[in-house]
């Protein structure tokens, strides 16, 4: 993929979530396109829009600005900042939340990779203690045995 390309899809993938279009947002990605940031269940096209339901199901306010980006080859760097009111339940497996009502605005970068005119990979680090904080969950670090 060239540089150009990559940049296309990447920024047409991010519009089309921004927008609450998870189907056209699907369709940039491969079928078995590998989340290193999430479950195995959570894989794929189909795992993909299952994170984003629950997200906007959680967060029907759901925002994404897209801060700053960097291409080089077939991978694309996205910045992003991700605001939003929890008047959801969220359902993540590992952390199920009650809708609390408060506001959240937090960043992510997203790493993608893309082959043959779609995204095949996916890395993201987020700052989810930020998020937690500001829902008002109490974080404990857990001592090493």
């Amino acid at each position: 993929m060239t540089t150009t390309q990559t940049k296309q899809i990447a920024t047409d993938h991010f519009n089309r979530i921004r927008q609450g279009d998870l189907a056209g947002a699907a369709a940039l990605m491969a079928e078995g396109c590998v989340n290193h940031a999430a479950v195995p269940e959570a894989q794929g096209r189909d795992g993909f829009v299952r994170i984003q339901t629950k997200l906007r199901t959680a967060f029907p306010d759901l925002a994404y600005a897209l801060e700053d980006m960097i291409v080089d080859g077939d991978r694309a760097v996205l910045r992003l900042t991700v605001s939003g009111t929890q008047d959801g339940p969220l359902t993540f497996s590992r952390l199920p939340l009650a809708p609390t009502g408060k506001q959240v605005r937090f960043e992510q970068i997203h790493i993608v990779r893309v082959a043959d005119g779609k995204i095949v990979e996916h890395w993201a680090g987020m700052d989810s203690l930020a998020m937690f904080r500001q829902l008002g969950l109490q974080v404990t670090p857990v001592a090493a045995a």
